[in-house]
């Protein structure tokens, strides 16, 4: 868990987004500990620069997987998580939790 600063608590769960397995086990975990999210910062990974333009078709999914997939699928389960009430207080006095997710190990 990171230091509490003047927006609330911030905590960093870790998922590797070319990894289904990894996106499935976050989701699970933070249903399983009914974590409400405030927000969610997905930080995907970009493509790498390769100098063949036309790669085979398994890079290609790879890719798709790596900086679309994996990172939609975390969204989609954040979301499921969301619970956001701006009229309930004003929002310098509600507790904030971002989850901060970034891609790989």
């Amino acid at each position: 868990m990171l230091a509490a600063g003047p927006m609330g608590t911030h905590i960093a769960l870790p998922a590797d987004m070319a990894s289904d397995e990894s996106v499935t086990d976050l989701a699970d975990r933070i249903k399983a500990e009914q974590i409400v999210l405030d927000g969610l910062v997905l930080m995907p990974p970009q493509p790498h620069a390769d100098s063949d333009p036309m790669p085979p078709p398994a890079v290609w999914r790879d890719l798709f997987q790596t900086s679309f997939v994996g990172p939609l699928s975390l969204l989609k389960a954040g979301i499921a998580q969301m619970r956001p009430d701006p009229a309930q207080t004003p929002r310098q006095d509600r507790y904030h939790l971002r989850h901060f997710v970034r891609a790989g190990p």
